[in-house]
Order: C-alpha cells, then sequence, then structure tokens
C-alpha cells in the first residue's frame, strides 16, 4: 500500500488581507484533492473564511484540528495563521490528540494515525511563525516551539514518526532565527525531500521529515499549486 501526504500553505493571511479571494483558494484546495492523498495538512489556514468549503471539497475525509481550538476561535476575523488536518476516511484512522507544551495554540497539531494496515504513524505537524523582522518574544516563541518539538521527537525516535509542515526555517541556506534549534530536529530526522528545492521566495521552509526507521519507503517530491508556497507530497510505501 502507498499512503500518499500532501502538506501545503494555503495563503489565509492573503485571503485576510484581500489580496486573494476564496474563489483561489477554491481552485487552491481542488489541486490538492487532485493528487488522491491520504493525509493532507493545511498551514496558515484561516478558519472562518475556509473551513465550510474545504469541508464541501473534501468531502470523503475526516478533519483534526488543533487540540486547543475552540468553536468561539474558529469564527474570529484575524485568526488566519492556523492548521487543519484531513485524513481519507477509508485508509486512515483518527488516533489520540496530544498537548505539547510551549507550543503555540493553534499552530501545531500532534496526533496518533491508525493506518488501515494495521500500523500507527505519529505526527507531529507544524506551522511555526515566521520571525523577519520580528520582536524578542516572537522569536522566543518560535524557539520554545521547536525545543518543544525535539522533545517530542526524542521521546519517539523509535516509532513511526512523521513531522512537517510550514517550518519557516531554512537548514540549507542558514538564514532564519533558531537554526540551532531546527538543526537539533533536522539532525534526529531523515529528509525525504530529494530534490531540496525552495519553498517561498528562494528559501526552503517546507519540510517533510520522519523517523530513521522509515528511511527507505518514503520519497517527497514538491508540488506546486496556486499558493505562493510550493506544497510537497510525500509517498509512504507501508
Amino acid at each position: 500500500m502507498e499512503l500518499v501526504i500532501v502538506q501545503q500553505n494555503v495563503c489565509g493571511r492573503d485571503v485576510y488581507e484581500g489580496k486573494r479571494n476564496i474563489q483561489d483558494y477554491e481552485i487552491l484546495i481542488k489541486e490538492v484533492r487532485e493528487e488522491n492523498p491520504d493525509i493532507i495538512f493545511l498551514t496558515e489556514f484561516y478558519y472562518r473564511e475556509m473551513y465550510d468549503i474545504t469541508q464541501e471539497i473534501l468531502e470523503e475525509y475526516e478533519f483534526i484540528k488543533p487540540v486547543l481550538l475552540s468553536e468561539e476561535d474558529e469564527n474570529k476575523d484575524g485568526l488566519y495563521a492556523s492548521c487543519i488536518l484531513a485524513i481519507k476516511k477509508t485508509t486512515v484512522n483518527k488516533g489520540e490528540r496530544f498537548e505539547l507544551a510551549n507550543m503555540l495554540d493553534y499552530r501545531y497539531i500532534c496526533a496518533d494515525l491508525n493506518i488501515k494496515t494495521g500500523k500507527i504513524l505519529k505526527v507531529l505537524l507544524m506551522y511555526v511563525p515566521q520571525t523577519y523582522n520580528a520582536t524578542r518574544y516572537r522569536v522566543e516563541q518560535k524557539r520554545k516551539m521547536l525545543v518543544s518539538a525535539n522533545k517530542y521527537i526524542t521521546r519517539n525516535s523509535n516509532t513511526l514518526i512523521f513531522v512537517g509542515g510550514d517550518m519557516n526555517s531554512d537548514i540549507d541556506g542558514k538564514t532564519t532565527t533558531c537554526i540551532k534549534e531546527f538543526e537539533q530536529i533536522y539532525e534526529k530526522l531523515i529528509d525525504t525531500d530529494c530534490k531540496k528545492k525552495a519553498t517561498w521566495k528562494g528559501k526552503r521552509l517546507d519540510y517533510a521529515l520522519i523517523s530513521k526507521t522509515m528511511k527507505s519507503s518514503v520519497n517527497t517530491i514538491p508540488l506546486e499549486t496556486q499558493s505562493d508556497h510550493i506544497g510537497l507530497r510525500t509517498v509512504w510505501n507501508i
């Protein structure tokens, strides 16, 4: 069986600021659906404007939200920098979700996914804040988030684990903040992206990383859509 995982930044801020409209998003999410993924992770997700239409287009999927996201939060006008996970009902079942310390509440999903083959895949999916010209407080938020992720990865180093998302960390150019903290994560895992193509404005910010127990069975290629971020399409032979 091949398990297909697609991750994509969907430009929620552009929709919030009026630079894109919801029709643009509809085209984008249909492009993602055409890849026929079993697991979809969307970052920069604007719940108030995007959730209903995403449900309509991805009707064969079940949705997993950040563990601390409330219904009131979903309706907030300014919450455009969140994330959501969709799993295909015929191949993947939702397991337990986990709350991690020092994470930004709406920017990560940590869960066990039960694959129909009987395997359990642990996923830690993140939308790490960008810190270009940011305050020290914002940089510290990013650092704490990466440190917390590193602790979770260390605890689960011998299990099947997939760590992905918009990390806002450029391991190749080393041009972003908190690169040391990201390197500690990167070195514990396998980078599945064989082309290592820049995903946003000359930087590689989006990653699909796996535990070393999965090394020979996973491959990732770039996915170009209507988004200003290049997405990633990962195939796991299980």
